[in-house]
């Protein structure tokens, strides 16, 4: 039995999605970044340049051999647990954890030293 070209394999609604959607993330780019009649494309052209490698990258992994990615798979995962091995004994911790906020102190302590206003504070209300 013969197996379909890769071409007759594709998901072409999934893909045609997929685009529409980057389509719809340019405009959105070029629109939030347009101010007062400059247009914004510096942002538009870095976003176009990523998808375009994207679908590239896409592509090229989806035209390799069928068994490749089998036959590779256990070296890629072997290798990435050696990374994660390298950065976990290498990798410095800078600042440490902050909480969220720039002053380094957790938001749970501030919020307890805060005070609520007392109820005749509140407009509309009498004591």
């Amino acid at each position: 039995m013969t197996r379909p070209s890769k071409w007759a394999r594709m998901d072409w609604p999934l893909l045609l999605n997929a685009l529409a959607l980057c389509a719809i993330g340019i405009l959105n780019v070029y629109s939030g970044t347009r101010v007062h009649g400059v247009p914004g494309t510096a942002l538009v052209t870095k976003q176009l340049v990523w998808i375009l490698l994207g679908v590239g990258a896409f592509f090229a992994v989806y035209f390799l051999s069928d068994g490749f990615i089998e036959e590779t798979a256990n070296g890629f995962f072997i290798a990435v647990l050696l990374l994660l091995v390298v950065v976990l004994m290498a990798g410095r911790v800078r600042g440490g954890p902050s909480g969220g906020s720039p002053s380094g102190r957790s938001t749970s302590s501030r919020r307890s030293s805060r005070r609520s206003p007392s109820p005749s504070r509140w407009p509309g209300t009498s004591r």
